[in-house]
């Protein structure tokens, strides 16, 4: 009988994927960033390539990926490879003619994020529609000033998901949503 625990079901898998893929990475000539040891850089004679890592999800910036790609396959089998159109809860999009005269030619946004948040939330309001507002938090709100009731341990879960979902979002670049997640949490 043979047992292959090589990388799933065991408790150390993670790391060692990290280390293999590392190994492979550094092969190729990247070096690991000083401030993320998830992102990997190696210089080119006129702009640098970037690889950001996570688990085992992979982005590849570069002028022409392909190349690093086809290495990596090599020894990995690769899924989905191709244009990212959603990575860690952001959505990846092209931008129009007016933004890549500045050269951008791509951005994250929130927005599927944003949906799948929502809907959750919904549900666990038993199907009620979340109300809209303009702002995220009225300037009328003091949290200090609360003398609200405590609420039931299964209403202070759902509040604490609702302050997870809230972080990510400013993650996500929603910097507007900050401050009333401070204030709230």
């Amino acid at each position: 009988m043979i047992i292959d625990n090589g990388l799933y079901r065991l408790r150390t898998s993670g790391a060692r994927f990290h280390e293999h893929l590392s190994a492979k990475l550094r092969t190729l000539g990247f070096v690991l960033s000083k401030a993320d040891d998830d992102l990997w850089i190696r210089a080119q004679a006129d702009h640098y390539e970037f690889i950001a890592t996570y688990v085992d999800d992979l982005l590849v910036f570069s002028r022409d990926p392909n190349p690093i790609i086809d290495e990596i396959k090599y020894d990995y089998i690769l899924k989905g490879v191709g244009k990212p159109k959603y990575y860690l809860g952001a959505d990846m999009e092209s931008l129009n003619q007016e933004w890549q005269r500045d050269s951008v030619k791509s951005a994250i946004s929130s927005n599927t994020y944003i949906k799948r948040v929502t809907e959750r939330f919904e549900l666990l309001e038993g199907g009620n529609t979340l109300p809209k507002a303009a702002i995220p938090m009225s300037s009328e709100y003091h949290a200090e000033l609360d003398t609200t009731p405590f609420v039931s341990p299964l209403m202070a879960t759902k509040y604490r998901g609702m302050i997870g979902s809230a972080n990510l979002l400013v993650t996500l670049g929603r910097y507007d949503v900050a401050f009333a997640t401070n204030c709230l949490a």
